[in-house]
């Protein structure tokens, strides 16, 4: 079995340098989202135990400039302990927006400065997203094929949440056929009623 950091103690120092960066009215630490890798399996947490059997790890800081305009800090660690800042290696590097909707990000994935894939959501949702992409990219040979890759992901992505919508409509139709049912049934036991009542 491999050996890998404490990547709990290394993440709460990296927390504590980028905090202590971050304590002015102007620049203020807000927290810190952590996100565990172990192969395949992504997990994101704002607490840094989730990080104990990780094999990489993701830090994600938040921080509050002046007007409360919002900030993330990205710092990717690799399996050695190595910082890298928000690159996850020498070609890619992971983006998020500022400001974005709260709780929700915009994370980008971006390969040799280029952005090649975007998704909006919680970062629990997004994250696994985002790493699953990246190992498939990692195994490709060109930027083409890297780039259809990613569109036909993003494609994927929109094809199941408009499945998702027409499964919500398909079942908010059969409830609502339910409730009218209900209803009809009623008006019949009511004009029985008053049908007997009025003989």
């Amino acid at each position: 079995m491999e050996s890998y950091p404490n990547f709990v103690e290394l993440a709460k120092y990296c927390q504590e340098v980028f905090k202590a960066s971050h304590n002015t009215e102007e620049n203020l630490y807000i927290n810190t989202h952590y996100v565990a890798i172990s192969g395949e399996q992504v997990e994101t947490s704002t607490i840094p135990y989730v990080l104990q059997n990780a094999e990489k790890c993701i830090l994600i800081h938040e921080n509050r400039q002046k007007y409360y305009f919002r900030d993330c800090t990205v710092e990717c660690i690799d399996s050695n302990g190595n910082v890298k800042g928000n690159y996850i290696d020498n070609e890619f590097k992971i983006e998020i927006l500022a400001d974005s909707r709260w709780p929700e990000k915009e994370v980008r994935l971006v390969v040799n400065g280029k952005r090649i894939y975007t998704c909006n959501g919680i970062l629990s949702q997004v994250m696994p997203k985002i790493w699953h992409l990246y190992t498939v990219l990692k195994t490709a040979n060109t930027e083409k094929e890297r780039i259809l890759i990613a569109n036909l992901f993003a494609k994927d992505e929109h094809i199941l949440e408009m499945q998702k919508r027409i499964d919500d409509f398909t079942f908010a139709n059969w409830l609502l056929e339910q409730e009218r049912n209900q209803y009809k049934s009623l008006l019949d036991e009511i004009k029985e009623l008053v049908k007997t009542k009025t003989l």
